[in-house]
């Protein structure tokens, strides 16, 4: 768990497209653009989208006006991304770069991380992550990023999940927990209507509470601001899945 191998290739699967993709589509990303926006304050300006990926959420900003770059490691969702921003007759730069290496020339005036990027390292590597991004932002700049709540989480950790996917198939989740690291170690599969496997992933994440996530930013030289249980400011609850941390540098 927690090694550079494992991170790499698991990104590079296309886990997210494979096992969320048909979840992700009942998702408004315009909607979520909004609500981040309002979050962040902000009405204009340069937005360094961290561990970006395709960019889903951050062609939304661009829309809006907004000067956009996108950090990740995975060169097929940066190539992604600027054929979408290309279709849509909008400007961005694309750095490839491992998040725990930001460049420090970026000095955006604002940062996103969403989708439950963090969480994929141990705490001392994501903090290391986490300084190199306050070191490309503008004093002041400011920070939106989501996890998932482990305080809603903890209940249904042991329970297998099994949900039908839209190609008939069945996703399936099967759960261990580290208490002592707060680590969920996960089994993803994709089942047919024969009951054969036709694809699994092992996954790893490092689950937070707010005052968790909290500390970490604070390591890493960030102002917390608030912590919400949602996008739109919803009250932190055993019920939010979802933790939006707003943060200043």
């Amino acid at each position: 768990m927690y090694n550079d191998s494992w991170l790499k290739s698991f990104f590079n699967s296309g886990f997210y497209e494979k096992y969320w993709g048909w979840e992700l589509e009942k998702e408004d990303p315009a909607q979520i653009a909004e609500s981040v926006l309002k979050l962040l304050d902000a009405e204009s300006g340069h937005i360094l989208d961290w561990c970006g990926g395709w960019g889903r959420i951050s062609l939304h900003f661009a829309k809006r006006g907004f000067k956009v770059s996108i950090l990740d490691f995975t060169p097929e969702y940066l190539y992604r991304a600027r054929e979408s921003f290309k279709q849509n007759g909008l400007a961005l730069d694309t750095i490839f770069a491992d998040c725990r290496e930001t460049p420090p020339h970026i000095q955006a005036d604002y940062a996103v991380c969403l989708f439950n990027s963090l969480g994929f390292m141990d705490d001392k590597e994501q903090v290391k992550a986490l300084v190199s991004l306050n070191q490309a932002l503008k004093p002041g700049a400011r920070v939106v990023m989501d996890v998932m709540n482990l305080l809603f989480l903890a209940p249904d950790i042991k329970r297998p999940f099994e949900a039908k996917r839209p190609d008939g198939c069945i996703s399936r989740q099967t759960n261990s927990f580290d208490f002592i690291t707060n680590t969920m170690h996960s089994y993803f599969e994709i089942i047919d209507d024969w009951g054969n496997v036709r694809d699994r992933k092992e996954f790893y994440q490092r689950l937070y509470t707010p005052a968790d996530l909290k500390a970490l930013l604070e390591a890493a030289g960030f102002k917390v601001d608030n912590i919400f249980g949602g996008f739109n400011k919803e009250k932190i609850t055993f019920d939010t899945p979802k933790l939006v941390i707003v943060a200043r540098k």
